[in-house]
């Protein structure tokens, strides 16, 4: 299972901006951005990943859900 969010690549944009700007608080938040890119699904919709470390999770008020790996749009080369 993946935790996750599954919004639409704008929502994507505006609510990985607002994660990142939360994090550079941490001063072991040390990338750039939190996520670059939104995990494409099968429905045309993104996933943005939960954070691994607690102290992410809590400052960040979201709601994760839990989705199986299946819905992860697979690219053929």
């Amino acid at each position: 299972m993946i935790e996750s969010i599954k919004i639409t690549q704008e929502q994507f944009t505006e609510i990985e901006a607002e994660m990142t700007a939360k994090l550079k608080g941490f001063k072991d938040f040390t990338s750039p951005t939190y996520q670059s890119n939104g995990i494409d699904t099968t429905d045309g919709m993104v996933l943005l990943l939960k954070p691994k470390r607690q102290q992410f999770v809590d400052a960040l008020d979201i709601v994760w859900q839990k989705f199986d790996k299946s819905i992860i749009k697979v690219k053929e080369i």
